[in-house]
Order: C-alpha cells, then structure tokens, then sequence
C-alpha cells in the first residue's frame, strides 16, 4: 500500500474492509462497495457493471445522483487486454482503450472513473466512479482508495478458479421490503413508510451503520433526519454509548463554540462554573449535529480542526480532550451552492459529507401516506382507534404539497381527528384550508443516493 496513507486514511479504508465480513447476499456486498467508493472519494455516484456472457457488460447496481438507463457496453477483447494488463483506476478521458462511442456513452452517464474488478486476473466486472460533488479533479489518493476497495468487491464476490466449489455468495439480489427490514433491525421501526424511497433509505442505514466515518442527511423540513440519524447510531457498534443531539439553527452564534466543546468556569461573562460540551457529553457515541448550514463561519474553522486531529478544548481551558465521536450532520439547506457563495467552508463540507443520505420530501412520495396517516392515527387516537381515514381524505393530502412534511402532515391528521369529534371516517372537510405557503426546494441533484 502507498504511504501517502495517513491515519485517518487508514481508518476510512478498515472500516470499507471491515464491512465486507459476513456479508454473503451479492446486492449488499455489492452495496457496501458503492457507498464505499462514494465515502471515499467524496463522489456523486457509483455503478457496478457486472461482465455477462460474450463480455457484455450490464448495470448490476447504482447509487448516487446518476441516471443509469441504458448504462451498457461491450467489453471487446482489445479492453479486456488492457485491463488485464492495468486492472486498477483510470480516468475515462484519458483510457485509451475505450473507443469513441464508449466514452461518450460513459461520459453522458457522468462516469469520470474506470476500475477493473477481478480475482486471479479474471475480470467480473467494472466500478464506475461519477465526478466528485464540487467538480474537483480525482487524485492519486482517490485512485488508491478506489483500486483497493475494487480488490476487496473482487473477493467478495468472484469465485476463486481454482476453487471447485464454486461461487459461495447468495445471488438473490432481492430487496427486503420496509416490513421485512423492520422486523429483522427494530432500530428501524421509527422510520415510517412502506414505499421504495422509505425502503432505499433503510436499505443504506444498514450499509451505512457498519462504517465509522460521518454521514450528511439533505432533507426538508420535518423529514425525519433525526430519526435517521438515531437509526443509524442505534444500528451501529457505538449503540450503548450516547446519542447527544444539538441543534445548530438554535444556538446564538457566540455560544455555540461552548455548546460544542464546554467552558470553563469564569471563561466568560456568565460562566459560574465548568460545563461539558456536546462532543464531551457523545464521548466514544454518535454526535448529531442538526441545522449544521446554520453554524457560524468562525465555528466552521474550529469543527474542522476538531475533526482534523480528533481533539478539542473547553472555551478558557487549556488541557486537551479526546474527539472521540462520530459526527452525523442534517441539513435543509443546499450546502454545495454555500460552498461556492463561500458561506460554508469547503474542507468542512467533504470532512462531513464522506456519504450524503437524501430523504425525498413527502410530495414526491404520496404513496406513503396512507401507512404514515395509519401510523399517526394510532398515536393520537386513544380512545378512538377505530377511526379510519377516507379514501378522499387520503386523496385530499396527497395532492397538498405539505412543505413541513411528515410534521405538517402529523398536525392536520390530528386536527382533522379533533374536528371529526373522534368518529369516522375522517373526510376532505376535516382538513383546514390549504397554506398559501410553498415549500423552499432543497437542491440535492449532487448530494447522495437516489432509490
């Protein structure tokens, strides 16, 4: 391995390795690869084409913000010599194996990056890697990271030659549904919802929940980030340490430095005695950091060198304490576009976005809320359970925009309830006149994983 590794490299790529024991289903090593390419290399997306009969090459598995229709290409025996000759990661502009129409098909996809994916020379497949979230050139450690989790996808999902057995891996690539998911993981079960968005979110809490590196969640306003959040540290090895939760949006800018890190008594005006800090009080658990677009700038520089060199100090102390937690961040707001405005700082952004979770608003999965209206009825109901939603009072939220979301959503099924006097069935009538109010659109065209 090249020694341009540091520490926190090293730790990134055992926590890739790591997730790879014990996983036999192909669609979940195959996954955890992606999500792996993605975390390390700050990419937008990743796709596996797996090699079938006579070489074609065939979209097994996407994640990220690309568009994989028609993502297919034949691998002729001039490209299989040179990547048997040079298996590891190479840039698709400058792979002069490829021939024009290939490239110009992986170029439209977005791929940026071409790793082979083999076992004792025997070529499975290929890891296509997309262009990295602030459109920064890939590096040499970029490539590093991408050949040594290719090597890694390549044992665990080919057969060895020489091995009679044959392949050992379940090749069900079945997605469990959000009912199955929850039963199997009951960390799950806050996590409302039983369409293919829910599914896709759970599905990468699992993945996500084996690594240890921080996760960004983009959503709007009453989503349900937190839930989110807690899932994956409750689904992680960290789940009996705490879960401390800060807000950022709420903290006044001059006090924030000691919500994060504590004080020390007489530190500043008001300071009667010494307070621990939130990464103080997450010790060896999982920190989440909510509203993080709303943190100073000042703030930012000193969360960066925190997560930098794992250590702090209280505000007026001296001595130095371990940064021992792992950082999860929420966001509604567009973080890329703040980037470039200059608003947030662009080292901050690629420490806590190694991997970026995208929960799609409740608008654009009006499938869900029956189970949703389901599931809040038998919080609010008491005394009332039996009553049941109608079908025009279901049609009647569904082509509401809801711009506080599952939250919006909670006090007009209640407040349908009270009106209705708890009898049923709740009706259009019910619901208070629709808000004038739109929802503000969160941009996450290059955030994280789409279902």
């Amino acid at each position: 391995m090249n020694g341009s590794f540091d520490e926190g490299d090293l730790l990134l790529l055992y926590g890739a390795g790591r997730g790879f024991i014990g996983l036999r289903d192909e669609r979940e090593i195959l996954r955890h690869a992606l999500l792996s390419v993605m975390g390390a290399c700050g990419a937008r997306s990743a796709v596996f084409l797996e090699r079938e009969g006579g070489g074609r090459l065939l979209l097994r598995l996407a994640r990220g913000a690309t568009s994989s229709d028609g993502l297919s290409f034949k691998l002729t025996p001039t490209m299989e010599r040179a990547l048997s000759e040079n298996p590891g990661p190479q840039p698709v502009r400058s792979a002069g194996w490829l021939d024009a129409r290939t490239r110009a098909l992986l170029k439209r996809h977005g791929i940026e990056m071409l790793a082979a994916v083999t076992r004792k020379q025997r070529i499975g497949g290929l890891l296509a890697v997309g262009a990295k979230l602030l459109d920064e050139p890939f590096t040499t450690k970029d490539a590093q990271f991408v050949a040594e989790i290719a090597a890694m996808t390549g044992l665990a999902i080919l057969p060895d030659p020489e091995d009679d057995a044959g392949r050992s891996r379940t090749r069900s690539g079945e997605a469990r549904s959000p009912h199955a998911l929850r039963g199997h993981f009951p960390a799950l079960r806050t996590i409302q919802g039983d369409g293919k968005a829910t599914q896709a979110v759970m599905e990468e809490i699992i993945a996500l929940a084996e690594f240890d590196l921080p996760v960004l969640l983009v959503g709007e306003t009453g989503t349900g980030k937190e839930l989110v959040a807690r899932a994956l540290h409750e689904l992680s090895r960290r789940a009996s340490e705490p879960f401390e939760a800060i807000n950022c949006a709420a903290i006044p800018p001059d006090l924030m430095p000691s919500a994060l890190f504590g004080h020390e008594r007489g530190a500043f005006t008001g300071a009667v005695s010494s307070v621990r800090g939130a990464f103080e009080r997450a010790g060896t658990g999982t920190l989440f950091l909510d509203e993080i677009g709303d943190m100073p700038f000042a703030t930012q520089a000193t969360l960066l060198r925190v997560l930098q060199e794992r250590q702090f100090r209280r505000v007026g102390g001296e001595g130095l304490l371990p940064a021992r937690a792992r950082i999860i961040s929420a966001t509604n707001r567009d973080l890329l576009a703040e980037v470039k405005a200059g608003s947030f700082r662009a080292d901050l952004f690629y420490r806590l976005q190694m991997y970026c979770v995208h929960i799609q608003p409740l608008r654009e999965r009006t499938d869900e809320i029956p189970r949703l209206v389901e599931h809040l009825l038998a919080q609010h109901a008491g005394p009332h359970a039996k009553v049941k939603p109608s079908a025009a009072f279901l049609a009647e939220l569904a082509r509401r925009d809801l711009p506080g979301n599952v939250r919006e959503l909670e006090g007009l099924v209640f407040g349908a309830l009270v009106r209705a006097k708890g009898k049923g069935p709740l009706l259009p009538a019910h619901l208070p006149r629709e808000s004038a109010s739109a929802p503000a659109p969160v941009n996450v065209a290059t955030a994280g994983p789409r279902p």
